[in-house]
């Protein structure tokens, strides 16, 4: 991964990398403006995708979101900003033209005398999602992957890799998440996560899963002239299914080297059938 401190400066690597990411996403967007037949995309079903990427899309009205969540945590500057992405397809409504009716963007942060909550919706027709089983031709990369271009920015992931560059109510946030990253388990850091055997089934209405507690992630936050920068730990997770819990309670927390410790917390009431559940996790890594 490029080192957004060298010599060519910040702000010019940025540039570069996001034109060229734009562009190969664009590329893809472009190509596959059609859904793939039914026979496709049986198969795309039958090779389930990582956790961490898109997923095959069900049948059309059925409701269906994906959701991905990253949060930086700048201790030294104490500094602390969250990113929320999610894709929606609404229920009982004609096909959306790239899968998805709306996407949701949301950026929050605080600094020292300092505090937002921003968010914008952008109609699907204006958004793009790429990605494992969700678009035909997959981005590329090593696994997992995926790409969200829309006129707000762009996000995509690429291993243990993520970039980040968007802009939500004159607030614009860079974020190169790199390696290495702490998993949810190191002898399947692809695949493991808090659901267990349980994620590998139909039976939950919401998936929830850990891609990393901690990777070392270099930032800049902008806000009109105003402009911090730094290093931090990126918190990095993914949620997707039929719907989000009914109730739901999340916290999460780490410690800087040399203690390096991290927590999360999450739970929630869910509807499984006629059922309803409460259930909860918590993952500590020392």
């Amino acid at each position: 991964m490029r080192d957004l401190s060298a010599t060519k400066g910040y702000s010019g690597i940025v540039a570069g990398w996001s034109r060229q990411c734009a562009a190969r996403a664009e590329a893809l967007w472009r190509r596959s403006g059609r859904r793939p037949p039914r026979s496709a995309q049986r198969g795309m079903l039958a090779a389930a995708s990582l956790p961490f990427e898109p997923q095959p899309l069900p049948p059309w009205r059925r409701q269906w979101f994906e959701g991905w969540f990253v949060r930086l945590v700048d201790h030294a500057a104490r500094v602390s900003i969250a990113l929320i992405l999610g894709s929606m397809r609404l229920p009982r409504k004609e096909p959306a033209l790239h899968g998805f009716h709306e996407h949701l963007l949301v950026l929050a942060y605080q600094l020292e005398g300092e505090h937002a909550t921003l968010h914008t919706v952008i109609p699907g027709e204006h958004a793009a999602l790429h990605g494992g089983g969700a678009a035909l031709p997959s981005v590329r990369g090593p696994p997992p992957r995926f790409a969200w271009t829309s006129p707000a920015g762009l996000i995509a992931g690429s291993g243990d890799e993520l970039f980040a560059d968007v802009t939500v109510g004159g607030a614009r946030l860079v974020a190169n998440v790199s390696a290495p990253r702490v998993p949810w388990d190191p002898r399947a850091p692809h695949t493991a996560g808090p659901e267990g055997w349980l994620g590998r089934t139909g039976l939950l209405p919401c998936h929830y899963y850990v891609h990393s507690f901690a990777s070392p992630t270099r930032y800049e936050l902008r806000r009109g002239r105003r402009r911090t920068r730094g290093t931090a730990s990126a918190h990095v997770e993914r949620n997707y299914g039929d719907a989000f819990p009914r109730g739901w309670v999340w916290a999460q927390a780490s410690a800087p080297a040399p203690r390096a410790v991290q927590l999360v917390l999450t739970g929630g009431r869910f509807i499984i059938g006629p059922l309803e559940t409460e259930s909860f996790v918590v993952g500590l890594r020392t």
